[in-house]
């Protein structure tokens, strides 16, 4: 049997994910923005390291730790869980690794 023959008989639902598949990987290397307009009281070293939320927010986040700079609408800062758990929050525009220096508000 040749290869021709054997590809002829596949499923319709192998051949969908032969085609999505490039799009699937492309997805993974993608990093997101960083967003330099926002203003706000963080160290330096932070906030040249922010990184903006996804249009499309998380619905469910892992329970991981370790814990990013959230920045809210408002310019406050809070320390979030993750960078999932921050941009779950729907007013949190961006976000940098590690504690904030001092939240701006309670979690």
């Amino acid at each position: 049997m040749s290869v021709f023959e054997t590809m002829k008989n596949t499923s319709p639902s192998t051949w969908v994910f032969i085609a999505i598949l490039p799009l699937l990987l492309s997805a993974c290397s993608s990093t997101p923005e960083e967003d330099t307009s926002i203003q706000t009281t963080q160290p330096a070293e932070q906030s040249q390291h922010r990184q903006t939320c996804p249009d499309i927010r998380p619905q469910i986040c892992t329970m991981i730790y370790q814990p990013v700079c959230a920045v809210k609408q408002d310019g406050s800062l809070f320390t979030a869980a993750s960078d999932c758990s921050a941009c779950a929050t729907a007013d949190v525009v961006a976000y940098s690794d590690g504690e904030c220096a001092t939240d701006s508000q309670d979690k």
